[in-house]
């Protein structure tokens, strides 16, 4: 007679105590989700005499993709090139071979831990680079900082004058900084490593003269602050997101953010980038994909994004689609997918030397917005 599910269970947790195996009830009811869906191997049989007199048996030969045993042709040099081909036609297990083992488990698994290269969270990075690299002819309108004093000059015009008034020599335009923003709303966790990758992409790309990371928090009051952890409280504490904002326009930024958390629902977040984008350029980062961008607190539609150099602000943009003007003071703000096309035409659109246009996707932000 089977027993009881709620019995079999019990028995299950007492074994896995037994065996000095701390897992947590997830951990549990993960082992027991999976084990409905793994059918069971045959457990390989051994012969007597090998187990009895304590010889190692030989190792299988993999499995030949047409059914046969694998074996090495005879005309395969030294036999190396056919076995690595029939190792490469399926998966095989990773067991220690002999050694001392550091744990008692590792000795009855018979296997050893490794680490293996995790999967990278945005495709062709390589790709990201290039496609950003136009921004190395970003120039803000603002004038460049002075240059050194101009001692020569200085001099002369007190001796004409009799007021001595420092003057300077031209300075040059420096390169732009670039800044990510990411919403720390507890959807964005899973986003971190994507975070963390763009980050890189940045930074090797040599064309930004400082890369900054930081984190868009909600304060107790319900106000947006910025600080350099993604926890509150920890290294520097958050402080007002104003005080972030680059009037000079030779910062930019990239708010990385899935636009569902409390800061967006409450209208806060969209004011934030209103206010940020009258003076410098800034994108959002959405990291769904487009078919879910109605159902955020940014919805975003395709169309054209214009950009004059010679008059500064954020874009015009003009949708595809016919629908109602957007409200009075409303500014578009460029929402990108974290890809090679999206990302490339966001930054033709600022390094563009004259009249820009090119096709992609813009919120509408208000100063009071909702």
């Amino acid at each position: 007679m089977t027993a009881p599910p709620d019995r079999r269970l019990g028995q299950l947790i007492a074994r896995l105590r037994a065996a000095a195996w701390d897992l947590t009830p997830e951990e549990i009811a993960d082992a027991v989700w999976l084990a409905s869906w793994v059918t069971p191997e045959a457990a390989p049989t051994a012969e007597p005499a090998e187990r009895a007199g304590g010889t190692r048996p030989e190792t299988s030969r993999p499995q030949a993709a047409d059914g046969g045993t694998g074996s090495v042709p005879s005309d395969a040099p030294d036999g190396r090139t056919a076995v690595r081909h029939a190792e490469r036609s399926g998966p095989v297990a990773l067991h220690a071979d002999g050694g001392r083992q550091s744990t008692a488990r590792a000795r009855e698994a018979g296997a050893f831990p490794i680490r293996v290269p995790m999967a990278a969270s945005l495709p062709g990075l390589l790709d990201l680079q290039r496609a950003l690299r136009p921004l190395r002819g970003y120039r803000s309108l603002a004038a460049p900082p002075p240059g050194p004093l101009d001692e020569d000059a200085t001099a002369d015009q007190a001796a004409r004058t009799g007021v001595l008034r420092p003057l300077y020599h031209r300075g040059e335009a420096r390169p732009a900084a670039m800044q990510l923003l990411m919403d720390v709303s507890p959807s964005m966790v899973v986003w971190e490593r994507m975070r963390e990758e763009l980050r890189q992409v940045c930074a090797q790309l040599g064309v930004f003269r400082d890369v900054q990371v930081r984190y868009l928090h909600r304060g107790d009051d319900g106000a947006p602050l910025v600080g350099t952890s993604a926890v509150a409280g920890r290294a520097r504490r958050p402080r007002p997101a104003d005080q972030f904002r680059d009037p000079t326009g030779r910062s930019l930024t990239l708010v990385i953010s899935d636009c569902v958390g409390p800061l967006w629902q409450e209208g806060r977040a969209q004011r934030l980038l209103h206010h940020w984008s009258l003076t410098a350029p800034l994108a959002v980062v959405q990291p769904l994909p487009p078919r879910l961008w109605p159902r955020t607190a940014l919805p975003a539609d395709a169309g054209l994004l214009v950009r004059d150099p010679t008059t500064g602000g954020p874009p015009g943009f003009h949708p595809d689609g016919y629908g109602p003007p957007p409200a009075p003071g409303a500014l578009p703000v460029p929402v990108l997918l974290p890809t090679r096309d999206a990302l490339g035409s966001w930054a033709r659109l600022l390094a563009g030397p004259g009249r820009t246009t090119v096709h992609g996707a813009a919120g509408w932000v208000l100063p009071g917005h909702p």
